[in-house]
């Protein structure tokens, strides 16, 4: 019987070098660290808050240190009469800047309704100075002529007007409106035929005694007109009348101003020195 000899395989030796690179790969391998993002925001925020501490007193230092200086200046020339005004005017400001300051926690006391009422009453002031800017140039007013009243003039355009058949009433505010304004002005226009023409001046008011003959001159279409200013009237008001003729009516024209005084006189001065009587 022959002898067989079974051949067996030889296994092949593992490469050193395979077994090098993947040790070193291993080791490369950075191991997985965690950072806690939200320390690092709170030591951000605290940092940009000093900052801005910082920022917002050296910023204080310089307005005041010009303040100082600009007043030491000005103190060294006050041998100028003019530099001396400056000088007043600058502590007043400086006064005042203190007194807001030292009013500021009395303001944060007050009670919600009357801010609201201060500030109702500031919104108002401001649009109806707004409207007389805009409408200060009469030049640009639009033209009304009435042939009943016999009489053309000119009223700001944001006034409304109401003409009956003897008289001509006009108002700075709506006339649809429900409420009275806290601020508003109206001239009224009466026209008086030429059959009481005979009748005094002072016998047209309702009552005399409560007017003062003004001696203010006004001229309405270079006619000399009577002015009567009543004597009991708030500063802040303007109530008067005045009557002007010409050769065929009287025109008492009736002038009243509710806490506007430094406000629309100008404006009525203007829409008096428009009326041509026809």
């Amino acid at each position: 019987m022959p002898l067989v000899i079974k051949k067996t395989r030889r296994k092949k030796p593992v490469s050193k070098k395979s077994v090098s690179l993947t040790t070193k790969e291993i080791i490369a391998t950075p191991e997985k660290q965690f950072i806690n993002i939200y320390e690092r925001d709170q030591l951000v925020a605290a940092k940009t808050k000093l900052s801005w501490l910082i920022v917002g007193l050296l910023v204080l230092a310089l307005v005041i240190f010009w303040f100082w200086s600009m007043k030491a200046t000005i103190k060294k020339n006050s041998a100028d009469n003019n530099l001396n005004e400056i000088t007043a005017e600058i502590t007043g400001i400086v006064k005042e800047f203190r007194g807001l300051v030292n009013n500021t926690k009395n303001a944060i006391n007050q009670t919600n309704d009357e801010i609201a009422t201060q500030e109702s009453l500031e919104e108002i002031k401001n649009k109806v100075l707004t409207q007389i800017q805009i409408n200060s140039e009469s030049a640009n007013w639009p033209q009304h002529s009435s042939e009943l009243l016999g009489l053309a003039l000119k009223y700001p355009t944001n006034w409304f007007k109401q003409e009956k058949r003897d008289s001509l009433a006009l108002v700075s505010y709506h006339l649809s409106a429900t409420s009275t304004p806290e601020v508003f002005a109206t001239v009224t226009i009466t026209k008086i035929t030429d059959k009481k023409k005979d009748i005094k001046i002072i016998d047209l008011l309702e009552k005399p005694e409560n007017y003062q003959k003004s001696a203010e001159e006004i001229f309405i279409d270079l006619a000399s007109a009577e002015k009567y200013d009543l004597i009991a009237v708030s500063k802040n008001d303007i109530s008067s009348i005045l009557f002007v003729k010409n050769d065929i009516n009287i025109y008492k024209i009736e002038i009243y101003s509710q806490n506007g005084k430094n406000i629309f006189e100008p404006v009525i001065g203007k829409i008096l020195s428009t009326i041509d009587l026809l």
